[in-house]
């Protein structure tokens, strides 16, 4: 018969393996997703809906795909900053997997991601504006009546 006090610490490993096995997943798919992000069909980025809220959403597919372009175009969020991007979760990774766990190490790159998405949001509102200036008052009008018409329905991504 198994003693107990071995049984309690294989259950235990088992366990740990399970979850480590279960980020380890999760990280891989994160990385992946980001590099095919901006493969994919031409789309903005995915982080483009995030910076434009409902607006973004409201938007025509050929103004959204124009805005996407000059924001990957743009040279605050080009190359290097997908390289940064991309560091920032590995660095993720790191601070989840760290251990000791530190609850500040995760912070401070959680901190750093924040400050990008703000570069990020800051590029497509004026990207936005630029399209949106660009655009007749009758399409203008229909932007509105989308953005009106999403909010009734509830609509989200």
């Amino acid at each position: 018969m198994a003693d107990p006090q071995t049984a309690k610490p294989r259950r235990l490993w088992r366990v740990l393996f399970a979850l480590s096995l279960a980020l380890n997943l999760a990280v891989v798919g994160v990385v992946i997703g980001v590099g095919m992000r901006d493969r994919v069909g031409g789309q903005p980025p995915r982080g483009f809906d995030v910076a434009l809220g409902p607006i973004g959403q409201a938007l025509r597919p050929e103004d959204r795909r124009a805005i996407g372009q000059a924001l990957r175009r743009d040279p605050a969020l080009g190359e290097v900053s997908r390289r940064e991007a991309r560091a920032q979760i590995h660095a993720v990774a790191v601070a989840l997997t760290a251990s000791p766990f530190s609850p500040e190490a995760l912070d401070a790159v959680l901190a750093s991601a924040a400050e990008r998405m703000s570069v990020v949001q800051q590029v497509a509102r004026r990207e936005l504006v630029a399209r949106v200036a660009e655009m007749s008052d009758a399409e203008r009008a229909a932007l509105a009546d989308r953005i009106k018409e999403r909010r009734r329905s509830g609509a989200s991504r």
